[in-house]
């Protein structure tokens, strides 16, 4: 990453960098371990003679050899204002990955023989053959690793330092940042399951196919507060931490809440696209419940009290959610489904012993 920084005056500074940067996949990424699906064939159970369990092994050996290496990209710039009294700071950024590493599932039929099995009391087993026939195993679904993931994010911090007051020997910190992000998985497709299959130019079609529903885009905003208070003469120190959500809301970049239909799965498992606008007999799906905004503002608050024993033991102990302030907010969607958040996790207490040797 390359940067700079230049002062303006003695108290004010800008800086900004820009870097580019690559991964490239790993081996494991390239060339992943096989699995193994056992079919059964002979399932057979006797109070005479010993069971059978014959099993058809399939081996997926997969290599990924098109992966190419993912790439990032980001800036910032920055800019300091340093007070004997505070100091503060605006920082703004941007991120950007593309061909990123993603899991795509992929669909197959397998064959397998049939067979027929009986007890034979002269041999004193059972006793197993091929009947002749075949019969097709469907909706065998394995994935491989492709560079479909996209994602943008860029937002802002605002931070001000405030050092020590000698009067009440507390520092004081506040930060708030907004974030947006946008995530896109190119190239992906969600293979819907349906109970009861449809009839499509006189194919009965089990999965029909949409574009992936993690095409959203989500908004952040957030502010910290946090103090430190030191009390020489009893040897504690006393931190706090607030947390304020202002928003928090996500919502998927299709436009409609329904989606229209791609393509389906045919007889072998093989995708089938169609011309949009022409699947008006593939069923729609209803994506309204990948949007949400946060509905009410809320914070969280904690708590931490350390003891200094001599210069070389400290004692704390941490509350998380100090007052325990849960919130749950239940709201009903377009089509009448309840959708109930939990806000703040419960109240937890950590504490730790440390040494300085």
């Amino acid at each position: 990453m390359n940067s700079t920084q230049v002062s303006l005056t003695p108290k004010l500074n800008v800086a900004a960098a820009y870097g580019i940067s690559a991964k490239s996949p790993t081996l494991a990424q390239i060339y992943p371990t096989p699995a193994w699906l056992d079919i059964p064939l002979v399932t057979a159970t006797s109070t005479q003679y010993s069971p059978v369990y014959l099993v058809y092994t399939h081996k997926m050996q997969t290599s990924n050899l098109d992966l190419k290496p993912m790439r990032n990209s980001q800036a910032e710039i920055n800019l300091g204002y340093n007070e004997k009294s505070f100091s503060a700071r605006l920082n703004a950024y941007y991120k950007n990955v593309r061909d990123g590493f993603n899991s795509r599932a992929n669909y197959m039929n397998i064959t397998v023989p049939v067979y027929d099995y009986y007890a034979d009391d002269d041999l004193q087993k059972i006793v197993y053959q091929q009947t002749g026939d075949y019969k097709t195993i469907k909706d065998i679904t394995y994935n491989t690793i492709e560079n479909t993931e996209s994602s943008y994010t860029y937002g802002f911090d605002w931070s001000v330092s405030i050092p020590r007051i000698p009067y009440i020997h507390t520092s004081l910190s506040t930060s708030t940042s907004y974030i947006i992000s946008k995530e896109n998985n190119v190239g992906n497709y969600d293979a819907l399951y349906l109970k009861t299959p449809v009839s499509y130019q006189g194919n009965n079609i089990w999965y029909v196919l949409y574009d992936p529903q993690l095409y959203s885009k989500r908004y952040i905003l957030t502010s910290k507060l946090n103090t430190t208070t030191h009390i020489p003469k009893l040897g504690f120190v006393i931190m706090t931490n607030t947390d304020i959500f202002w928003k928090n809301n996500y919502g998927s970049l299709h436009k409609n809440e329904y989606q229209e239909a791609l393509g389906y799965l045919d007889q072998d498992m093989h995708m089938v696209f169609i011309e949009r606008g022409n699947g008006p007999s593939l069923p729609p799906r209803n994506i309204e419940l990948t949007s949400g905004a946060q509905k009410i503002i809320y914070a969280n608050f904690s708590l931490s009290v350390a003891k200094e024993i001599g210069k070389k033991i400290r004692i704390a102990i941490t509350t998380y959610n100090t007052f325990n302030s849960l919130l749950n907010r239940a709201d009903k969607t377009g089509n009448g489904v309840e959708q109930i958040v939990s806000y703040n996790a419960p109240l937890s207490i950590t504490g730790g012993i440390s040494l300085k040797l």
